[in-house]
């Protein structure tokens, strides 16, 4: 968007930051859309942790949001996206894992993890929102 302000052209870039929503259980995503699309994001979802790789190679997404429901898989899933894509964001979403889960969620680089047992869903996009605001590469959203 372009716009005039006396004779200098100002331009306005509006960011739309890059998210998968990764999750076995189909309700996720209704869960924290809501939440999520209060922040500008371009979210995809996809319902399977076996091809995530693929599809975070192919959309190269700011942020993994991913639901654990099988820590010992799910957390070497996530370790693979995160040595393909060392910048990208981790964020993990749980019932109550256990502390050797918890451990190797952190040991790659995790940045936030949401225990459904004791958070509300708005807790998910609240983090989201504030690692956009310690980010300092936006990017334009292209498709």
């Amino acid at each position: 968007m372009r716009y005039a302000s006396g004779l200098k052209f100002h331009t306005t870039v509006y960011t739309f930051h890059r998210v998968i929503i990764c999750s076995d259980e189909p309700t996720l995503g209704a869960l924290y859309g809501p939440y999520l699309s209060e922040i500008p994001l371009h979210v995809v979802a996809h319902s399977s942790f076996a091809d995530l790789l693929s599809v975070a190679l192919q959309h190269k997404p700011d942020v993994v949001l991913g639901c654990i429901t099988d820590p010992e898989s799910h957390v070497t899933v996530l370790q693979k996206v995160k040595m393909a894509l060392p910048a990208v964001h981790v964020v993990t979403t749980g019932l109550s894992l256990d502390e050797s889960a918890m451990r190797r969620l952190l040991g790659l680089g995790l940045s936030g993890h949401v225990d459904r047992m004791l958070s509300r869903p708005r807790d998910v996009s609240v983090m989201i929102e504030q690692l956009f605001e310690k980010t300092s590469h936006e990017r334009p959203y292209t498709r």
